[in-house]
């Protein structure tokens, strides 16, 4: 059985909140309806719709269509919108540094490596791994540019 994080009805910890909430959606490639949500995260009905409709509002989530189950108002799907944001992964170790760029839904989208800079200079480290990362987004938004899919965020600064 897989378990599922609970949220809280406080209205102070509104954040933690999201993540449950788009936490559940990302586990469920099927998509659920805000019943669903409530009943796996434990919060009130009014707590899962302020929260979906934050996360619809940021692009996080959209609505997919709507289910029948039983009587009343057809269910909406909610789904991961996983080009909404990206992640950058790094791992130094001493002979190679990897990088990742990831979706929300955790697929890598590209990836590379360079060689480990000397520890001797800290700056030099940054330096390496700051044009690394920028080179793997231009890289992975030039390749997506043939599909119609969002462009890539800009590069952090």
């Amino acid at each position: 059985m897989v378990e599922h994080r609970r949220g809280a009805n406080l209205p102070s910890i509104g954040g933690f909140n999201r993540t449950v909430v788009l936490d559940a959606v990302r586990r469920s490639p099927d998509g659920l309806s805000r019943v669903e949500l409530a009943a796996r995260t434990g919060l009130s009905a009014q707590t899962v719709s302020n929260v979906t409709r934050f996360l619809i509002e940021a692009g996080m989530i959209v609505e997919s269509g709507t289910v029948v189950a039983g009587r009343g108002k057809p269910r909406t799907i909610l789904r991961l919108e996983a080009s909404s944001r990206y992640a950058v992964g790094v791992h130094v170790d001493p002979a190679v540094v990897t990088y990742v760029l990831l979706d929300l839904a955790g697929t890598v989208l590209a990836e590379t490596t360079t060689s480990t800079p000397s520890a001797e200079d800290p700056d030099e480290v940054v330096r390496t791994i700051a044009t690394a990362i920028d080179g793997l987004v231009a890289g992975a938004r030039r390749g997506r540019g043939r599909r119609a899919r969002p462009a890539l965020p800009a590069p952090l600064a």
